[in-house]
This record gives C-alpha cells, sequence and structure tokens, in this order.
C-alpha cells in the first residue's frame, strides 16, 4: 500500500510540469531533484515529506545507482532520522549497512564511503554507553590517520573513559599527520578539534592555544572568515569558561556575525546563547530576555532541546531578578514539561537503542549459529573426503610399497647373479695373473743369469783387451795412433755395444705386464727411466747397470737416487722391494 501511495505522490509532484513527457528516474536531474527537496524538508523540519523524498531517494540509489551511491543514500537516510531525534531507526538502517555492505570484509571494498556509518554507529554505542565497541567501529575506517572526523570521535571516546592523555594525544597525531601532509583544511579541522578536547577536559589554556592557532591558519591564507566563525565561537566559551567575559563576549560576537552569514545556524544559536549568560551575569537582564525571545521567534525549529532548556533557565532568572513573576511562572512551567519532555525521550532512546542493539545481537547469534552449522556441515562433508583421500593414499603407499620390493628384490638378485659371476671371473684371473707372475719370475731370474754370464763374459774380454794393449804398448816401433786403432779394433770385436744392447733387449722384453703397471701408476716415467727400473727389478748390480748403460758407477747411482725420488719412496725404502709389485 505505501508504494501504492509513493508512485502516486511520485506521478502528483514530478509530472505536474511535464503532462505526458517520459521522464528518465535513472537520470541526474531527477534524482538530484528528489534529493533538493528531501533536504528542503529536513531544514523545515517536515517529517513525513523528508521521510517520504529520503526512501524515494533511497529507493532510487537501489534500483540505478552504484554500491558507493547506495552507502551514501543511506548516510543521509541515517543523519536525516538523527535530525528528527528517530535514533532507534537511524541506528537499524546504520546496522542494516553494516551488516550489507561495510562489515564482514566488505569494509576494504566499500572503504571511505563507509567511514560516516562506522562514526554513526560510534555514536550509537556512546549513549548505550559501550565505549570500547564504539572505538572498535572507528577503527574499522580505512584511513584512521588522515581522517578527522575519526581522530576527534576517537579522542572524544576516550575522555568519557577518563583517559585524558590518550585523547589528547590522538588529536595531537592528527595534528602532526597533516602539518606533514601540508594539508591547510585538515591542519585547521585538526587544531580545532585538539582545541575542543582540550576544553572538555578543563584545559583551557592549551584549548586557548590551539583555537588561535586555527584561526591564525585561516587569516594567513585568506580563507572565508565566515566559514570558520565557529573556531572564534570555541575560542569565547573557553574565555567564559575562564571567567574572563570581556574576551569571552568579544569573540562570541564575532562568531555570531560570522555564523549567521555562513548561515550556521548551529554556531550561532551556541554563541548568542553564550553571550546572554554572560549578560546575566552582568545584570543586563533585559538583554538577556530580549536577545532569547528574538532567537526562540525566529529559529525555534532549530533549536535542540538542551538549548530551549538552557534558554528558559536564562529567561527564567533574568524574569526572577526583574520581578516579573507572571513571566517566570510561565516559564517554570515550560521547564518543569521540558525536563519531563527530555528526560522521557532520553529514556525511550535509550530503550530504543538497547532493545534494537539487543535483537541486534540476537541476529547476530543467530547468524552465528547458521554459520556455525553450515561450517559444521562443511567438515562433516570434508572430514568424509579427507578419509577417502586417505584410504587412497594409503591404497597407494601399500601399492607402491609392494611394487618397489619386488623390484628391490629383482635388483638384489640380479645382483648376487652378477656379483657371483663377478667373483667366478675375478677368481679366474687371479689364477691366470698368479701363473703369469709365477713365469715372469722364472724369466727374469733366468734373463738375470744370462745378463749376468753376459756381463761376466764382457767383463772378462774387457781384461782381455787391456793386457793387449799393455803389452802393445811395450813394443816400440808402434806408435799411439795405431796402438789407438789396435785398440778401437779389439773392442769392436769384442763386441762390447753388441753384448751392451742385447743386454737392453733383454731387459726390455722383461715383461709387458711390469711396464704397463709401472706407467699407469707412474705416468710421468721416461723411457730411459722405465728401462733403468727393470734393471734394477732384473737385480742387476750398479756396476751391471754402468756397463750396460756405458757410464760410470757413480752416474748409475745417482741415476738410481733420482728414479727412487721420481717414485717418491721415503730414504728408508728399498727401490728393488717396491718395483717388485708390479711384476
Amino acid at each position: 500500500m505505501r508504494s501504492i501511495i509513493i508512485s502516486i505522490l511520485l506521478i502528483a509532484g514530478f509530472f505536474s510540469n511535464h503532462s505526458m513527457a517520459q521522464i528518465d528516474y535513472s537520470s541526474s536531474e531527477y534524482v538530484d531533484g528528489v534529493y533538493d527537496s528531501w533536504q528542503q524538508h529536513n531544514i523545515n523540519q517536515n517529517y513525513d515529506s523528508s521521510m517520504f523524498y529520503g526512501d524515494v531517494f533511497l529507493g532510487n540509489r537501489l534500483k540505478y545507482g552504484s554500491t558507493l551511491q547506495i552507502i551514501a543514500a543511506y548516510n543521509h537516510k541515517i543523519n536525516s532520522l538523527r535530525r528528527f531525534d528517530k535514533s532507534n531507526q537511524a541506528f537499524e538502517v546504520a546496522l542494516k549497512v553494516f551488516d550489507d555492505y561495510c562489515g564482514n570484509g566488505n569494509e576494504v571494498e566499500n572503504c571511505s564511503h563507509c567511514n560516516p556509518i562506522y562514526v554513526h554507529l560510534s555514536d550509537f554505542m556512546v549513549i548505550l554507553k559501550d565505549h570500547w565497541q564504539a572505538i572498535n567501529y572507528l577503527n574499522l575506517s580505512c584511513d584512521p590517520q588522515g581522517n578527522d572526523w575519526n581522530s576527534y570521535h576517537k579522542a572524544r571516546i576516550f575522555t568519557l573513559l577518563n583517559q585524558p592523555d590518550t585523547a589528547l594525544q590522538i588529536t595531537q597525531r592528527f595534528i602532526a599527520f597533516s602539518i606533514k601532509e601540508k594539508d591547510p583544511l585538515n591542519l585547521i579541522a585538526s587544531y580545532n578539534q585538539h582545541g575542543l578536547i582540550a576544553k572538555s577536559l578543563e584545559r583551557y589554556d592549551e584549548a586557548i592555544l590551539s583555537f588561535k592557532e586555527a584561526i591564525l591558519i585561516v587569516d594567513s591564507l585568506g580563507f572565508e572568515k565566515n566559514r570558520y566563525g565557529y573556531i572564534t565561537g570555541n575560542l569565547g566559551a573557553c574565555f567564559y569558561a575562564k571567567e574572563d567575559y570581556e574576551n569571552a563576549y568579544s569573540y562570541l560576537e564575532i562568531d555570531v556575525a560570522r555564523s549567521l552569514k555562513n548561515n550556521d545556524i548551529g554556531s550561532f544559536l551556541s554563541a548568542a546563547t553564550m553571550i546572554a549568560q554572560i549578560d546575566l551575569k552582568r545584570s543586563n537582564y533585559s538583554k538577556v530576555v530580549d536577545r532569547l525571545m528574538e532567537l526562540s521567534q525566529t529559529y525555534s525549529a532549530d533549536i535542540t532541546s538542551e538549548q530551549e532548556l538552557l534558554i528558559c533557565e536564562l529567561q527564567m532568572a533574568s524574569y526572577k531578578e526583574l520581578n516579573d513573576q507572571s513571566n517566570y511562572s510561565i516559564k517554570l512551567n515550560e521547564w518543569i514539561a521540558l525536563n519531563k519532555s527530555i528526560s522521557k525521550n532520553s529514556i525511550a532512546t535509550n530503550q530504543a537503542l538497547s532493545a534494537e542493539n539487543s535483537a541486534n545481537s540476537l541476529r547476530l547469534v543467530t547468524r552465528r549459529m547458521e554459520s556455525e552449522k553450515e561450517l559444521l556441515n562443511q567438515k562433516l562433508i570434508n572430514k568424509e573426503f579427507e578419509e577417502e583421500q586417505t584410504q587412497l593414499k594409503n591404497l597407494l603407499i601399500v601399492s607402491g610399497l609392494i611394487i618397489t620390493i619386488l623390484v628391490l628384490g629383482f635388483i638384489f638378485w640380479r645382483y648376487r647373479t652378477n656379483q657371483s659371476k663377478k667373483a667366478l671371473i675375478k677368481e679366474a684371473q687371479l689364477e691366470l695373473a698368479q701363473m703369469e707372475q709365477n713365469n715372469l719370475k722364472v724369466k727374469v731370474e733366468a734373463e738375470s743369469q744370462n745378463v749376468q754370464m753376459l756381463s761376466h763374459e764382457l767383463q772378462v774380454k774387457k781384461n782381455f783387451s787391456i793386457k793387449m794393449i799393455k803389452r802393445l804398448e811395450k813394443l816400440e816401433s808402434i806408435t799411439k795412433p795405431e796402438l789407438n786403432n789396435i785398440e778401437f779394433f779389439i773392442q769392436n770385436e769384442l763386441e762390447i755395444k753388441s753384448n751392451r744392447a742385447e743386454i737392453q733387449n733383454q731387459m726390455g722384453e722383461l715383461s709387458s705386464n711390469f711396464v704397463g703397471e709401472l706407467k699407469i701408476y707412474h705416468p710421468d716415467l721416461t723411457e730411459l727411466e722405465v728401462k733403468l727400473a727393470g734393471m734394477v727389478v732384473m737385480k742387476m748390480s750398479n756396476k751391471e747397470i754402468s756397463i750396460s748403460k756405458n757410464t760410470t758407477l757413480e752416474s748409475s747411482k745417482k741415476a738410481k737416487n733420482r728414479l727412487k725420488k721420481k717414485l717418491k719412496l721415503a730414504p728408508e725404502e728399498e727401490l728393488t722391494t717396491y718395483l717388485s709389485h708390479f711384476l
């Protein structure tokens, strides 16, 4: 039914000037028109019309707008409800926006547009005196350090928690952040907010310095002063609290003038009522009455319940001093009625918020139970799947083990078979090598005897030649050259060179196995060194070696020492013993 009424009103309100023309409901012109009408009814305190246009605007955003536009529309709706003291409804809307768009992981995607929603929820938690939950909401902000409202609200909550130092540190950090970012607008706001927190903590001197810093920035940058009249009003309020009424009156009058020019009615009313309080203290009772009467008549729609109560109290005090008993009685009755109304509304608001908070908690518990149930079902499904996976895994492991054992058994059997064959082959090779070694030893011994016989025969022939030469020297008729020729002829005849070559050839045929093994372990040996090693292993004496190599006995000894060093043998090791290992 309500949707039908809304549709009828839309047709009457928006299509009267367009008769049969078709309207594009998604156009910015249409949306802006609805929004302007909504705000106008807010200003005029027309609750029903405000709610109507607010619902139309929100419905349009839900149908045609983006997620960010939807959140912004909800924020305007909450502001409108709070303006008409519909805190319980505003709280319900804020919780809905949080659940749908700004909580459960959605806050990252919709970050900046969700910040006002967090502030609303934080304010409601303050009313419910759940201050830590209020701080938790503010901590969800995507830019807690650079968000001026976030910093101020959080500091204000810490003052309620009786933690003044923490509260001031928060606003001081925002001042430092604004200075670092070189953001003059944020810097003005940060100094003003720090001053407000200091003022609420009754640290008036610190508050005055902070407000003056903000005003100095406004003046130095040439900003429009009317926009910042409220800062002057805050400064005047501090002087009022310090009972410096002269300065207070001066700054508050500036605030009154600037706030009116900027259409900042809230700041204007606060400054005007405080001026009335100063006039009361100065005994200017008639001035108080006239000023407050004008405020009540001109700005009745903008005066809050608390301001109305204060105005009533100031009027009562003024009428009492003026001995106007009639008006005093009227204002006294109004004051009593206002107190009752405010108390009643406060109780109702708290009850409504508590009920909504309890209902929301119940919804959260129900939702959590449903989530836990779904999670449990999912865990059961996952457990069944994991069991199946485990069974399959175990089957694969057992199959793999069996296959591995079979493969390893086959490999071991092949290995044992090959090892047996290798052992037989190695045994046969060892036997063959042993036979070759025995044959070689016999051959070496025989060759050694032949070499010794040849050497002995050579020595005998040599001795014979020496004796022959000595006898020929005694012959006077033979000249020295002829004697040399005869000596050379005899040596050739004795075949010394031939015998030496024969010894070397026999030694070279000693054993191909010996030479091969020796070169494997000592590849840097020369052919002459290998032949010398063969003579040594044949147990030829130094003298026999010198005869074979046609060198002196001393040269043969040195050659053997050099061979020993090249084979890297210790001085105490025997060369013959070492070389015999290669036979």
